[in-house]
């Protein structure tokens, strides 16, 4: 009975592959020590981020009010984080977080009553107690977005042929921790970038805090 000879090419191949080295101790324990520093993924608030946020909110509906019975505030706010999260529609919502229709709603009037504004200022405070924000260095970063529907703050795209978009503007600190976004049309928001750009190094800082609201917070550190 004739054997199949190997070839002396893939012989020499699987010799000369490095086997994975097993990994030590010292590199488990960074590995761990890595994982515990990470942040986990928020899917719904916690405790002790809904004890700070619920001041912000309006007066609920008392149990008992005649009507339809309302989605307390703390399942309407999950909803809300659910489609900032996964980025699906609103009536995809799922029924756990009550009507889609709802959390549209209530996201729409916390953010015209300055909710979501005032909750970032004060986790910001917090943050800034507990860890520091790193005023030494920090980072201004943009990206345009199509705006087809068209809306306040959109306008000519001078990058995509003057169709309808906007500019995301975001200013974060030394560890790219978020201290402000601003939504501004396309081209508005280019000529706004030149005027602070054209001035001095200390001008340009200054009128950056200014312009994302941070001027007042930064002298109080300094």
């Amino acid at each position: 009975m004739k054997t199949k000879r190997r070839s002396p090419v893939r012989s020499q191949v699987r010799k000369s592959t490095p086997q994975r080295k097993r990994p030590t101790r010292q590199e488990k324990i960074k590995k761990q020590v890595r994982r515990q520093r990470r942040l986990a993924t928020i899917r719904r608030v916690p405790n002790d981020l809904w004890e700070l946020i619920r001041p912000l909110l309006p007066p609920e509906k008392h149990a008992g009010t005649v009507g339809r019975p309302s989605v307390p505030y703390r399942t309407v706010l999950d909803g809300i984080l659910y489609v900032l999260r996964t980025g699906c529609q609103w009536k995809m919502t799922p029924k756990e977080f009550g009507s889609g229709s709802t959390c549209h709603k209530r996201f729409q009037e916390w953010v015209a009553s300055g909710v979501f504004l005032r909750a970032w200022q004060l986790l910001l405070r917090r943050y800034d107690e507990w860890r520091g924000i790193q005023w030494t260095w920090q980072a201004v970063d943009s990206k345009s977005v199509a705006a087809p529907l068209g809306g306040e703050d959109t306008g000519p795209n001078p990058t995509d042929r003057g169709k309808s978009g906007s500019k995301r503007h975001q200013l974060v600190d030394g560890r790219g921790v978020p201290l402000s976004a601003e939504l501004r049309p396309a081209i508005e928001a280019s000529r706004r970038s030149l005027k602070v750009g054209d001035r001095g190094d200390a001008h340009v800082r200054e009128d950056l805090y200014r312009y994302y609201g941070l001027w007042e917070m930064l002298s109080r550190t300094q």
